[in-house]
């Protein structure tokens, strides 16, 4: 091989380091690496009601950014408020009477977008309005509900620290892979910039993080082993990825890049949870059966 067919791949390779190495992997250190401390503290030591009160807060943000994201948030202002509002009720039901409240926040926040879109909104765009609103709130807010849940069953506080830690870790690890090494692209036609070596990576992440969650949960009576852990792990990696790939769907659907820009270096709050959307009713309803 000749000179000039040896430099090709290694200017190439220079060249992805840099653009890793670049302002935006440090924006992500430098709000990412907070962030997630607070999140594993608050997932270990915070009372139900504060928890509650966070998950509603997430789950209405979430919700606004899932309106303004699909076009639903240019209704009026006091319709978005309330739309907005509704985000939060499955986590507030979730927090004051568990599964049964869960499903009745749901069932009130649904009722609350029907007739808030079919009798004050534009009755040309009542229907669409109203199916993605429900659809927002089911993915985002019902889903992150199901965070209190898990919280409020036996060993629940570690569930949560796993689900945190295989999350992150496939995160970082799939970002990591995918933009140093990775050749093979995994949904160009989604994510152009999404590779399977970084999904493969993703996945190793997901063990790690069942590995070290067999800390908190080995031996209670959740009845998991280290390997069943790293199982979950890489299951909770893949519903997580694919939470990712859903949300850029929708954001192609909508010709976005990101769902919001509050947080530097990775976009939106929904670009940030888009993989607990799958993974932790998932996480819940496997515990739940765990226990008997």
């Amino acid at each position: 091989m000749s000179d000039p067919e040896l430099q090709a791949p290694l200017e190439q390779d220079s060249s992805r380091l840099v653009a890793f190495l670049g302002q935006k992997l440090w924006q992500r250190v430098v709000v990412g690496v907070p962030a997630l401390i607070v999140v594993l503290i608050l997932a270990v030591m915070a009372p139900p009601l504060l928890l509650g009160v966070v998950v509603a807060a997430v789950g209405s943000y979430g919700m606004f950014e899932f309106l303004r994201l699909t076009g639903v948030a240019q209704t009026q202002t006091a319709t978005r408020r309330l739309l907005i509002a509704a985000g939060a009720l499955p986590a507030l039901g979730a927090v004051t009477a568990g599964s049964i409240g869960l499903a009745l926040g749901l069932l009130l926040g649904v009722a609350a977008i029907v007739a808030l879109l079919l009798f004050a909104g534009d009755r040309e765009t009542a229907l669409h309005t109203t199916g993605l609103s429900t659809f927002g709130l089911v993915l985002v807010s019902w889903s992150l509900a199901h965070l209190l849940l898990l919280a409020g069953l036996p060993q629940g506080r570690g569930l949560l620290v796993m689900l945190v830690l295989c999350l992150s870790l496939s995160d970082t690890l799939a970002y990591t892979v995918g933009s140093l090494v990775g050749r093979h692209l995994l949904c160009p036609s989604i994510s152009p910039r999404k590779t399977v070596e970084g999904a493969l990576a993703g996945l190793g992440g997901g063990v790690m993080g069942g590995l070290v969650g067999s800390l908190w949960l080995l031996g209670g009576p959740l009845g998991l082993g280290v390997l069943s852990l790293a199982l979950l792990g890489a299951l909770l990696s893949l519903l997580g990825q694919l939470g990712d790939l859903l949300e850029s769907r929708i954001k192609r659907l909508c010709n976005a890049n990101d769902s919001g820009a509050i947080l530097p270096g990775h976009g939106g709050l929904l670009d940030r949870i888009d993989a607990f959307l799958l993974s932790t009713p998932l996480l819940y309803y496997i515990a739940v059966s765990s226990l008997g």
